[in-house]
């Protein structure tokens, strides 16, 4: 019985992760690097199984990306506006979720 309290409030938390990462307007990966794509496969109930994906460019250009099971959801860390969590290589990812506050509209001076 314990076992399966234990699963369900880390299933809870990996959906509550997979739920605040996939609704976020704007993500940044350490150290502002905006996310450019993600793609949430949703929380089966499997610890290995793959729940989200993430891709990102670093100021050179260069393309990286980052898959993270269930299991990594379950035990990330929610601080503020930042979630920390491993990949499926094991290194260690933070994020930061961004909402912004209002549009900027920008006005054309054309010459007639």
């Amino acid at each position: 019985m314990v076992k399966l309290a234990r699963n369900s409030a880390m299933q809870n938390l990996a959906t509550r992760v997979l739920e605040l990462l996939s609704s976020a307007p704007v993500i940044t990966a350490e150290p502002g690097l905006t996310v450019e794509s993600r793609i949430s496969y949703g929380v089966h109930g499997d610890d290995d199984e793959l729940a989200f994906s993430v891709e990102w460019r670093d100021a050179e250009g260069c393309l990286w990306a980052a898959d993270f099971s269930e299991r990594a959801l379950a035990q990330a860390e929610i601080d503020g506006g930042a979630v920390s969590l491993r990949d499926t290589d094991g290194t260690k990812l933070v994020f930061r979720l961004h909402q912004p506050i209002r549009r900027i509209n920008l006005y054309s001076h054309r010459r007639k």
